[in-house]
């Protein structure tokens, strides 16, 4: 024991000689002469390409190496690598760092002496040689005080894999490798501790299903909880986004993952279809997604350390995390109570710096009616907000308060000021501020995220730019509503889209805040589709992120783009009964809960609102059967939702029935499912439908068109011929078929359809649609008012020729827009100036086309030129 003691001491010595010396005489396998080439790394290096080492290299005390992902280090001659400083080796899984020797190398390749560090993770160490044997290649030599840390690496085919000399058995550690193929894996015979502490060598692959019992360890390690199978994974854990939680009995059952849009249940399925197995090294992790994500990380935590300990203690977990549920997971890792025990963080489509869509929720109440996403999340709010008894949306948001959608708030610019000649407002001044999201995103805890392997998948849905990636805002303040600036237009259904401004994304998430550039990562992937699709569509990278063997088996089976709704508003429980007899919602004789329908989900009974919702229905006759618990009206909500698969717009047709309902009384309504994708309700009282396919709801048509009435007038008991229909158009009853929109003024117009069925029930629909005005089509009205003799033929030709003029001028200020050559203050001077010339012109022309009041031209059609005239005119 003296003598070892003596001999340890000895070469802790001679290692800290060999530092500042250039040689190591203490290393029983290299040996080097003085006058041999040497190369000193000192400071922070960064090596992100190729390289082969030929000669000794050592690493300076508080020198820092780090090898980046995907470089390959090839060993040869003379060459080794002596670590008295700082050794990291930062592969993925994907990318692996692989070290090799070439042409039977035999020699060490990195030796970690007193006081150096290494610190390996994903990195692979090979003998470059057919025949191990004919190797003497020693990948690793640990001496004295030297530390080692190990994840996630190969080390296989070489003559020594660790080599362990009179080490401290704590600073140690290699977990979650695989050893194979080498003559010995790991020696350590001359290892002897007064610290009674192994070096740990646990949760290893030692190249056989019998592990170390049959595996070359010379030495004593602790090689406890070995792999039995090769292909070993850490558990996953897979985290949801906002309002992709559901629970059952509104907050007395337990949370379930997507069980209405089924977003993740197709990346489930290819995790089992690949090895893994529920609740054992596969998990979910539902949670109420209205809270804040600080409490959430908490939650997240319980569940990790809950996992580890079913799991016998293994160390580290992957977390893949969807949309909101990133931020979740960022917020565990970067922040104090984080516990090292997450390998790696896969998000997808994660908001990073925010989402512009979330500040129409905070500031209102309302959502993006193009996004799917955000419409279902609407659907939430909806139902809960009445569950808890709140009057709107933004009150239960702000009352309650659902934290969660303040923390989607962006952290960068995106208001631009309507009162301020369109000014980009620079955050936060006059924004709602995201305070969490600050800290998150701050340079100290994102300097965290380099203790996990970080990939990020981002998806942008095509060429489509129908992402919110700002807003046009005007000062409003109403009731604590838009308290930062009310898009422009936004009361207006037809121009709203004037305040809202778009671009690239996912529908939900702008390409900027998923790619957020001012957080590093170590692989990205970018694919092609929309916010909650990018689960499944990205589901075979998610996993050979995860694995360093390939995905066998995708399943794709989940997928809806329609999805039936059935709401009932108190005091009754339902049940449903699908055409082909399956059951969901309440027993009403044993107060179980049915569900016989795949995919379906009860919301449960005992609460002031129950849904049912059912995904893909089947087409035909469904019974909806209503049991009362208590005395009053009730109402039943039955509405389908198709995903416009062009344009993922949703279409919405709904569907009402209304009773009286007594304790204990069953009640029976007939809904029809119809493969046009309406739904009906079999009842005397239910009106009749009503649909409008031209006009077009807030569409815009040019003023020298002729615009077709079209509609279509339904019911579920009497015939079209017997259903009484009123046309109103700008409310004023009307009996064309068609509108010659040359006689209407620029701007807003509606179109009411009134419909009465035989028992009574009426009902209207309304679309609002715009007409506007060019220089060309007012041209053509001339000529048409000409024709009609409302105008002198003289006199149009007149007004032709000017509106000519006109069009020319309009065409040089469009050059001069789209003038590159040329400054971008003489372009506005340019622009302003010429702006004001065709105003005038316009102006003129006005007063002309006014004149012409007594000399035959009647008021009316001196008021449709006016009104054109000025739509034209530059505002």
């Amino acid at each position: 024991m003296a003598n070892k003691r003596k001999l340890f001491f000895k070469r802790v010595f001679l290692s800290s000689f060999a530092i500042f010396f250039g040689f190591s005489p203490a290393l029983p396998v290299f040996s080097m002469q003085a006058s041999d080439p040497i190369e000193q790394i000192n400071g922070v290096q960064f090596w992100d390409q190729n390289r082969n080492i030929d000669i000794f290299t050592i690493i300076n005390p508080e020198a820092v190496l780090t090898i980046g992902k995907g470089v390959e280090i090839t060993f040869s001659g003379e060459g080794a690598l002596f670590v008295a400083g700082n050794l990291v080796i930062d592969g993925t899984v994907k990318n692996p760092v692989k070290i090799r020797g070439i042409n039977g190398y035999n020699k060490t390749l990195i030796f970690v002496e007193n006081f150096g560090k290494a610190d390996f993770r994903n990195a692979e160490f090979i003998a470059d040689t057919s025949a191990v044997l004919m190797s003497k290649q020693n990948a690793i030599s640990v001496n004295g005080g030297g530390i080692l840390e190990m994840e996630a690496c190969k080390i296989y085919n070489n003559y020594t894999g660790i080599k362990l000399s009179y080490v401290y058995g704590a600073n140690i550690k290699v977990n979650r490798s695989k050893f194979f193929g080498n003559v010995v894996a790991v020696d350590n015979s001359e290892y002897e501790s007064e610290e009674n502490v192994l070096p740990d060598f646990s949760y290893n692959w030692w190249g056989s299903v019998v592990g170390p019992e049959r595996s070359p360890i010379s030495g004593d390690i602790d090689s406890s909880d070995w792999i039995r199978n090769e292909n070993f994974h850490d558990p996953v854990i897979i985290v949801p986004g906002i309002a992709l939680s559901e629970k059952e009995f509104f907050g007395l059952g337990e949370w379930k993952i997507d069980p209405i849009l089924h977003t993740y249940d197709n990346l489930i399925e290819t995790f089992q279809a690949n090895g893994y197995i529920k609740d054992k090294d596969l998990f979910v992790f539902p949670y109420d997604w209205r809270k804040s994500n600080v409490d959430t990380a908490q939650l997240l935590r319980d569940k990790i350390n809950a996992i580890k300990s079913q799991s016998n203690g293994w160390p580290k977990v992957d977390i893949v995390a969807h949309s909101m549920g990133g931020l979740t997971a960022r917020q565990y890792i970067e922040f104090d109570d984080y516990q090292g025990d997450v390998d790696q963080l896969v998000t997808l489509a994660t908001p990073q710096n925010g989402a512009s869509a979330s500040y129409l929720t905070w500031e209102d109440g309302s959502f993006d009616p193009k996004d799917v996403f955000n419409y279902f999340s609407q659907k939430h709010f909806s139902h809960l907000a009445e569950k808890d008894g709140y009057g709107s949306i933004f009150d239960y948001i702000h009352e309650w308060p659902a934290s969660s959608v303040e923390e989607l708030l962006p952290v960068y610019d995106y208001l631009y000021d309507a009162d301020n000649n369109g000014q980009l407002r620079v955050y936060p001044q006059n924004y709602p501020v995201n305070l969490f999201l600050q800290k998150l995103n701050s340079a100290e805890n994102i300097e965290k995220l380099k203790n996990v392997e970080f990939d990020k998948i981002i998806a942008v849905d095509g060429t489509n730019t129908n992402t919110i990636t700002g807003y046009i805002v005007e000062k409003f303040d109403w009731n604590d509503h838009w308290v930062n600036g009310k898009p422009i237009k936004w009361d207006n259904l037809l121009q709203r889209s004037q305040g809202i401004i778009r671009g690239v994304g996912d529908n939900t998430v702008p390409l900027e805040s998923a790619k957020s550039d001012n957080i590093a990562t170590d692989e990205n992937l970018q694919v092609n589709s929309n916010h909650l699709d990018l689960v499944t569509k990205s589901q075979a990278e998610v996993f050979e992120f995860l694995n360093d063997y390939p995905i066998s088996q995708e399943v794709t089976r989940w997928h809806i783009p329609d999805l039936l709704d059935i709401m009932v508003h108190s005091p009754v429980d339902i049940q449903v009964i699908a055409p082909d007899g399956k059951r969901v919602g309440k027993d009403f004789p044993t107060g179980q809960i049915l569900n016989e329908i795949e995919g379906a989900f009860y919301s449960g009974y005992g609460a002031q609102a129950e849904f049912i919702t059912i995904p893909n229905p089947l087409t035909g006759e469904y019974k909806i059967l209503a049991q009362g618990t208590g005395a009053g009206n009730y109402e039943i909500e039955a509405a389908r939702y198709r995903e416009n698969e062009a344009s993922s717009e949703i279409q919405e047709t709904v569907a009402m029935a209304q009773g009286i309902a007594a304790v204990g009384q069953g009640d029976e309504v007939i809904l029809y499912v119809q493969p046009s994708g309406e739904v009906i309700i079999d009842n005397d009282f239910i009106p009749p439908a009503i649909s409008i396919s031209s006009p077009a709801e807030g569409k815009s048509y040019l003023n020298d068109k002729i615009l077709p009435i079209t509609y279509l007038a339904s019911d579920n008991k009497s015939d079209s011929d017997k259903i009484a229909v009123q046309l109103y158009l700008d409310n004023a009853t009307t009996t064309v078929s068609v509108v010659d929109l040359a006689f209407q003024k620029t701007g807003g117009h509606s179109l009411k359809i009134a419909a009465q069925d035989e028992a009574g029930n009426a009902a209207s629909t309304e679309v609002r649609f715009s007409v506007f005005a060019t220089v060309d089509s007012t041209a053509a009205n001339a000529a048409k008012f000409a024709g009609l003799g409302m105008i002198k033929k003289s006199q149009a030709v007149i007004l032709t020729a000017q509106l000519k003029a006109l069009k020319v001028q309009f065409a040089v200020l469009d050059k001069l827009k789209t003038n590159n050559r040329i400054s971008a203050k003489a372009k506005s001077a340019g622009t302003k100036v010429l702006e004001t010339v065709i105003n005038k012109q316009i102006d003129l022309l006005i007063k002309e086309i006014q004149k012409m009041s007594g000399k035959g031209v009647d008021a009316n059609t001196i008021s449709l030129f006016v009104d054109a005239l000025k739509y034209i005119r530059i505002k």
